[in-house]
């Protein structure tokens, strides 16, 4: 079996100095700053070095310089020490009011429930603010890169906790103008004669495109990278689409009752993540907003 080394105790004090030394860019600048005696930098320096096990500093006459290790080690050192201011101000203080950042991470087709959730919560709790992440990339929440996230798939992380908030029901819709050029199909035979439009990959992995991929004869006239485009797309008249009930308001219905398939909503949020009050204060606006009936 392969011995494996252990990843050396480093002291967080001497960390947040190589982050002063590599800012100030000499050891007597940083000492002078933090009002140490550079002998002690230059000391706690060394120290670091044989705990990290490899140089992190070259030293010369007009300041030091970081080697690749150093550089490594001075932007991981930063990253905690935001991470850490960044919690500090978000702990809860009793009798205070709600404050904090929510880091929302969702598909650009869940936008306006979104938004809709943010005003709602910011009229209880103004000192609430709101990061939004509409990608098609799933951020990772198990690793804090979000605190809520809207998804359509349960991926089953313990971690995280998982809501079933609807079913997002979807149908086939287009533009009036162009049913009233092209005439509307009255069975779903007719949909292969009919200009479409769906999802560039991955997206055109969705059931509801699927279902409509089956039943056209040709390419899309128009693949979308997001929802956004895509609705745009069928209100400009490029052809039919298979949208979410939710979202197709000002579209006509085709063929109703046609039986695509329907998704899950899923409200997700990280364990710790939901006991924060701002996030709490969020995650219950959410759940008012997508638990609307269509």
């Amino acid at each position: 079996m392969d011995a494996q080394r252990d990843t050396p105790a480093l002291d967080w004090s001497d960390l947040q100095l190589l982050v002063k030394v590599r800012d100030a860019g000499s050891m007597l600048r940083a000492a002078r700053r933090l009002g140490l005696a550079a002998s002690t930098v230059s000391r706690r320096m060394t120290s670091l070095e044989q705990a990290a096990g490899a140089p992190l500093v070259e030293r010369g006459t007009n300041g030091v310089r970081m080697t690749p290790a150093g550089d490594a080690l001075a932007a991981c050192g930063a990253e905690l020490e935001t991470g850490i201011g960044r919690a500090l101000r978000e702990l809860p203080r009793p009798g205070a009011a709600v404050t904090g950042t929510v880091r929302v991470s969702a598909g650009d087709g869940f936008a306006n429930a979104i938004v809709s959730a943010a005003a709602a919560c910011a009229a209880k709790h103004p000192g609430i603010r709101f990061e939004l992440a509409l990608e098609d990339r799933v951020l990772n929440l198990v690793r804090r890169e979000a605190d809520v996230a809207v998804r359509t798939i349960n991926a089953g992380e313990t971690s995280l906790v998982y809501r079933k908030l609807r079913l997002l029901e979807y149908g086939i819709f287009a533009d009036a103008r162009y049913l009233a050029a092209r005439g509307a199909p009255r069975r779903l035979a007719e949909l292969a004669r009919h200009d479409w439009v769906g999802f560039a990959p991955p997206l055109d992995r969705i059931p509801s495109e699927r279902w409509l991929r089956a039943r056209a004869a040709k390419a899309p006239r128009l693949a979308a990278s997001n929802f956004t485009a895509l609705l745009a797309a069928t209100s400009a008249g490029l052809g039919i689409a298979a949208l979410p009930v939710l979202s197709a308001g000002g579209l006509v219905p085709v063929l109703p009752g046609s039986d695509l398939p329907a998704l899950p909503v899923w409200l997700v949020v990280h364990r710790d993540a939901r006991k924060l009050p701002h996030v709490s204060a969020f995650v219950q606006a959410l759940i008012v907003e997508l638990g609307r009936p269509a």
